[in-house]
């Protein structure tokens, strides 16, 4: 804080607010519409004072604050204030010297609310860093600038001075001048810190162009704040300001932090004598109603190559200056809510590089330079891309420039120069794909990493067309770490390359044989990462070899193999033992149109293996062998038409699957244990399908990415587990017996959705805990069947089919067996079984096939495998909903029962409907039974004149429903499980109501076996009787009752 004067007056008339600070540290606001005055002696001198005043028109309460408490609050009455214009700081027009405020103002905020004590808390956190901070220090020592704040997260320089201008360091003395400094120390400091969140320098002649005050003890006095962005648009602060007024506001917009409206303050700054007039236009927007900023539109703060990247917008590139001891921008995009790849270092490079062009562009050696880029890219601690860069631009202008300084050499010279240069540059290029320069090679966008790389080639091979020609008949070898240059000499014998390697090549088995030719050859066999740059522009394909190249001549004519004459490369797949590359093509390196991979006039030969590929090639240039990824090789009209299937197929199955899950669940009469089955198989499969179509792709978030492949994997085991309880629903009605009638769905339920959880849980564990990534492929989010992880599903559902078969097969047998077939060979009974078992069959082979082809195009990409996949995959919903639905009769009576009672149906549905209400449908919810018919006798007026049951029940009482026509009657019938026979005994004629077995009948023997028994029903005409599931027809003789489980 200052002396007495105006701090802040807004508007500049006589209607606004006023804060002003007394020579006794009391601080003061007023509103020109009440002469009340509000005070507080709070101030303190020499630091940092956060002060306001607030006024609520609601309340009419004016407040005043200091360091976020309110200190004094007095009513003024309730009228609502509607100012604009300038606002002043600092003094009043008139003003005297004495009147003038003396000191800094930061971090200025308007708001057109009165903001309560928790916001104004708040609001006083975003002037955290913005406060001018002074650094000093002594000559010789290190200053160090740092902004930790990830609001204000880069240095900004306001004012720097390198010399002695007062008592700093030591004190003065009569040997010290007290006004010496160096002149561009604002300048250089800038340079070095502006827009960094961390800055280092010495404190030394050296950096700041000599002494300033020679035999004095200097010191660097630095005066900085943090800024939340670039400080691109920052105007330098005004001088003096310790002794004049200084304020911190930059020539840019303001906004307020806490809550809306917002106001934004746009400060154009003018200094006099005594003070600073700050003209401010202010213009108020309050948020629109309901408006929210969504933080998954923007991408976190985040540190990456030493860079403090702030928080950033979805779609905007965020432009930050290059790390600490480097020059130029880098940047970064956003896609919200997570960044594109890697931060574009491309323009970042280290003052040695700039250094070295100045010395090229001196005439110095061309071999001197280039053994200062060597020795600086193996000592420099961080190399970043502007490095790589630029340092292989260097490289080929070398080449260049020591061809023309060999000129005026002698033929030894020559020889000794050639030999040196050549070394040298193969230790540069191998230092530059070295893995630990990896990182540099980041910086750069991988659009650009071909022609980066394509320098590399162009400067190793340069170098050898140097040797050819100042060594014509000499052979020359150079074996660096992760590059090997051979030139040989013409001897008309056909040769092999390499000839001879250093132990760490000793395990390559790549080579070019070349056949007889009287010319020299010059050969380089780089290591794998040099195909990572080179990149195909197909992203579906990918470098699995080393590069290895051969040409002829010296360089200054192209040497060209004889006609007829073929070279033969043979290439070590870097990664023979990762399934997910397949279909090798042998390519060569084109320079022509930016350079590109081709395979004109390259073959591959039947000897080619697993781990080899051997190539015929008619012409010479840098060799390898292009993959596929997944072992795909698929065109683009491929890709596009399964894309379509996939699509058309899957929305077409899930539409299915929905009108199946409704049919299943929404109607009484259809539902039962098999359907509901059925629908919980169509649920799981429905949102597989769903899922597949909306996250399988999305390989950008890893972790999303693996939540999705873990739900599939889970969905689809499901899937097959609720299959293979239709196997077992089948079976339990045709072979097992059970006495009580309680519904086994939990049981169902139990093993449908826990036994798949147990397997995905443990898989999930055993991914995690061994970090195998298995959830996860270059392509797809789904199982990695390259690490065998793919057997996490494989084996649990090859276990289920075959449970399911199993059952399936003992359902069958018992179905077309002799002894079952000859009691069911005459009733819908056995029919009905029989197609279902053939149903659950075919669904079985459909979804077993489906992934049997899906395993194996993930496993070998071939097309075909990838057809078959795509194509059934699509078929499961399509065929439960056919199969189980529209051909299933009871589905059928019911939908045509529902159709029939609109009014907007057809009279032949109407009279379809009606036929079949006099139909024989018995249908039991939630029973198991075996199968059964009923033979009731009945006279020619449809009145029963005596029963006879032959029935294979073990339950004792079956109710049942006895439709004449379409008027329903309710029977419950009595069945002993023993063997027992009645004469037959006349019952009265047929009359609505329940009927009941004869007195005489006994309780059942808990066995089963065969029975015919007659019995006597008693009409009980009082007695109501819900009515039962099961129905039946009366006609004229006999009446079969069957029940549909």
């Amino acid at each position: 804080m200052g002396e007495s004067g105006l701090i802040v007056n807004y508007p500049v008339s006589s209607e606004g607010c006023t804060l002003w600070q007394l020579a006794n540290n009391s601080l003061f606001g007023s509103f020109a519409l009440d002469p009340i005055v509000l005070t507080a002696s709070v101030l303190k001198p020499d630091k940092w004072n956060y002060v306001g005043v607030t006024y609520d028109v609601t309340s009419g309460e004016a407040k005043l604050w200091h360091q976020g408490e309110a200190v004094d609050s007095e009513p003024i009455g309730n009228t609502e204030l509607n100012i604009s214009g300038p606002i002043r700081l600092g003094y009043r027009d008139g003003d005297l010297e004495s009147r003038a405020f003396h000191g800094r103002i930061a971090c200025l905020q308007i708001y057109n609310y009165a903001l309560e004590q928790r916001q104004i808390r708040t609001a006083r956190h975003a002037c955290d860093g913005a406060l001018p901070e002074v650094t000093m220090t002594c000559e010789g020592q290190v200053m160090r600038l740092s902004c930790s704040s990830l609001t204000r997260p880069f240095i900004y320089v306001e004012y720097a001075s390198y010399g002695r201008t007062g008592m700093g360091c030591g004190g003065i003395s009569d040997n010290f001048s007290l006004n010496c400094s160096a002149q561009d120390a604002l300048q250089i400091v800038r340079n070095r810190c502006n827009g960094l969140p961390e800055c280092s320098m010495i404190a030394g002649n050296d950096n700041f162009g000599g002494d300033p005050c020679p035999g004095t003890l200097k010191y660097l006095e630095v005066r900085m704040k943090c800024v939340a962005g670039p400080p691109d648009g920052y105007a330098p602060a005004p001088t003096g300001l310790l002794t004049s007024f200084h304020t911190d506001l930059p020539p840019t917009t303001v906004t307020a932090t806490s809550g809306p409206p917002i106001t934004n303050v746009t400060v154009n700054s003018t200094t006099s004598e005594y003070a600073t007039t700050m003209d401010v236009n202010v213009t108020t927007s309050p948020l629109p109603s309901g408006a929210t900023m969504s933080t998954e539109s923007r991408c976190p703060a985040t540190r990456k190559r030493n860079i403090l990247w702030p928080e950033t917008a979805r779609g905007v590139w965020s432009s930050q200056p290059c790390p600490n001891g480097t020059v130029g921008s880098a940047r970064w995009y956003c896609e919200g809510p997570m960044r594109k790849g890697e931060p574009d270092l491309s323009n970042c490079t280290s003052p040695w590089v700039n250094e070295l062009y100045d010395l090229l562009n001196a005439g110095g050696p061309a071999g001197d330079i280039l053994a200062l880029i060597s020795g600086n890219l193996i000592s420099q601690g961080t190399v970043y891309g502007g490095d790589v860069i630029r340092s292989i631009d260097l490289l080929n202008v070398l080449v260049q420039r020591q061809e023309e300084q060999l000129v005026n050499m002698t033929e030894e010279e020559r020889k000794g120069t050639v030999t040196s240069f050549t070394q040298t540059m193969t230790l540069c290029g191998s230092t530059l794909l070295r893995s630990d320069i990896g990182s540099a090679w980041d910086d750069i966008p991988e659009d650009n990493w071909s022609q980066v790389a394509t320098g590399v080639i162009d400067s190793a091979e340069g170098s050898g067309f140097l040797v050819a020609k100042s060594l014509p008949d000499e052979t020359f070898s150079s074996v660096q770490d992760n590059l090997v240059l051979e030139v040989l000499p013409a001897t008309g014998d056909s040769r092999r390359f390499p000839s001879g390697l250093s132990s760490e090549w000793n395990d390559v088995t790549d080579s070019v044989s070349l056949p007889a030719t009287n010319q020299q050859v010059v050969a380089l066999l780089y290591n794998d990462s040099l195909g990572t740059y080179l990149k195909p522009k197909d992203a579906n394909r990918t470098v699995n070899s080393r590069v290895i190249s051969a040409s002829l001549g010296n360089g200054s004519t192209s040497g060209q193999l004889g006609d007829n004459q073929k070279v033969t490369i043979v290439l070590q797949h870097t990664n023979a033992e990762n399934a997910s590359v397949r279909n090798p093509t042998c390519s060569f390196w084109n320079f022509s149109n930016g350079g590109s991979w081709s395979s004109k006039g390259c073959t591959k030969t039947k000897e080619s293996n697993e781990t080899h590929t051997i190539c015929e090639c008619d012409h010479l240039t840098n060799f390898a062998i292009l993959m596929d990824i997944s072992g795909q090789g698929f065109t683009e009209a491929d890709r596009f038409a399964l894309s379509i299937i996939t699509w058309v197929g899957c929305i077409i199955s899930i539409v299915c699957l929905v009108f199946a899950i409704c049919i299943f669940l929404g109607s009484r009469r259809v539902r039962c244990q098999r359907t509901v089955i059925h629908a919980n198989l169509c649920i799981c499969l429905l949102l597989a399908e769903a899922l597949f179509l909306a996250g399988v792709d999305k390989t950008e978030d890893k972790v999303a990415c693996e939540v999705i492949a873990v739900v599939l994997h889970y969905l689809f085991l499901a899937s097959f587990t609720w299959m293979c309880l239709e196997g077992v629903q089948l079976y339990i009605l045709l072979i097992k017996v059970f006495k009580t009638q309680r519904s086994r769905m939990v049981y169902f339920y139990l093993f449908g959705y826990g036994v798949p959880a147990v397997m995905v849980g443990v898989s999930v564990a055993v991914n995690f805990s061994d970090n195998l990534n298995g959830y996860v492929t270059d392509r797809y989010c789904w199982l990695n069947a390259h690490k065998f992880f793919i057997w996490s599903f494989v084996g649990p559902a090859l276990l289920i089919v075959l449970i399911n078969f199993g059952f399936l097969i003992i359902a069958l047998r018992v179905v077309y067996s002799h002894k079952s077939g000859k009691k069911m060979k005459h009733f819908k009974t056995g029919t009905k079984f029989k197609s279902w078992i053939r149903g659950s069959l075919t669904l079985l082979c459909l979804l077993g096939v489906t992934w049997v082809f899906g395993v194996l195009y993930l496993d070998s990409g071939t097309i075909v495998f990838a057809y078959v996949f795509a194509i059934t995959n699509s078929l499961q919903g399509m065929f439960i909903f056919i199969f189980h639905c529209l051909l299933n009769e009871k589905v059928q009576g019911e939908l045509i029962r529902c159709f029939a009672q609109c009014a907007c149906c057809p009279e032949f549905l109407r009279q379809k409907y009606l036929e079949r209400g006099s139909g024989t449908y018995v249908h039991h919810s939630g029973q198991s039974h075996r199968l059964h018919q009923n033979t009731l006798k009945t006279d020619s007026s449809g009145s029963t004149t005596s029963t006879r049951l032959n029935n294979t029940l073990d339950n004792h009482k079956v109710p049942l429903a006895i439709t004449n026509g379409i008027k329903r009657r309710n029977v419950d019938v009595a069945i002993p499980g023993h063997h027992s026979a009645l004469a037959p005994v006349e019952s009265k004629p047929f009359e609505k109501g329940s009927y009941y077995p004869h007195p005489g009948y006994r309780e059942p023997h808990p066995g089963y076996r065969e029975f015919s028994h007659s019995w006597e029903m008693t009409s009980l005409p009082e007695k109501k009787h819900p009515a039962s599931p099961y129905r039946g027809e009366v006609r004229n003789g006999t009446v079969n009752f069957q029940i549909d489980i």
